[in-house]
């Protein structure tokens, strides 16, 4: 098997690296443990890459961020509020009406989207956020495309409901 060299290796890191911090900013909404969980994907991507082949470097890495999340998930628990998205600068801007209205509607969805399944939020941000493939989703989150594309479209369905009812209140 063909092992990575140091400059294909800082080329795939300098290629992929924010993706997968912003994978972690998002779920984990600590820039320290986000960095650290990204450090912990690429030298298990290093680790790996010595032995075996990847065929799909991006997804492999989604893959292994996945797992690096979970696993972390299980062992502390997970804490979210629409709070910790506001004090990380997730906020309207003041002066462009339009850009604060898409940031208001974007903040209410992220809001309305931690009442979801954590399986629908995560196919929901590699989806849209990280504009993954439902091919590469399946692999990263380990069930059929066909589950994929369900758990996107529920989860969008879901969330027009749970926006149309608060736009009744």
């Amino acid at each position: 098997m063909e092992r990575l060299t140091n400059r294909q290796f800082e080329d795939i890191y300098e290629k992929h690296a924010d993706a997968i911090f912003r994978y972690f900013v998002v779920r984990a909404k600590d820039r320290e443990r986000a960095l650290d969980f990204t450090q912990e994907v690429f030298l298990k991507t290093w680790e790996y890459s010595q032995n075996e082949n990847i065929d799909n470097v991006r997804a492999f890495l989604f893959k292994v961020a996945h797992n690096i999340y979970v696993n972390d998930v299980r062992t502390y628990g997970r804490t979210v509020s629409l709070e910790v998205y506001l004090a990380n600068g997730l906020h309207p801007e003041s002066g462009d009406d339009k850009a604060m209205l898409i940031s208001l509607d974007a903040k209410r969805i992220l809001q309305e989207s931690e009442n979801l399944g954590e399986e629908y939020r995560d196919v929901m941000h590699l989806r849209y956020v990280e504009d993954l493939p439902v091919k590469d989703i399946a692999l990263i989150v380990g069930v059929s495309e066909n589950v994929v594309s369900v758990r996107l479209n529920r989860a969008k369905i879901m969330l027009q409901k749970k926006i149309k009812f608060n736009n009744e209140e």
